[in-house]
């Protein structure tokens, strides 16, 4: 098998893999899943192990609140 060929198979497993996977941030305190209207920041950047990311001024920084979590659905 090619190599071009080998990672096109690869690329569209991985892509189908990660469409059926929504992720959310669950406000635990209240018990609600956030909305988009909820958040006060646009962008919200997620690691492997969930850890939720927000940018601020360019820069990537952990949100430490242990009041939220990430929820894969």
């Amino acid at each position: 098998m090619e190599d071009k060929e080998f990672h096109d198979k690869v690329d569209r497993l991985f892509e189908s893999k990660l469409k059926r996977h929504i992720i959310r941030i669950k406000d635990m305190k209240k018990g609600n899943i956030l909305t988009e209207d909820d958040m006060n920041y646009s962008k919200v950047f997620f690691d492997s192990n969930l850890n939720i990311y927000k940018m601020v001024d360019g820069e990537l920084l952990e949100v430490e609140n242990k009041n939220f979590k990430a929820l894969l659905l």
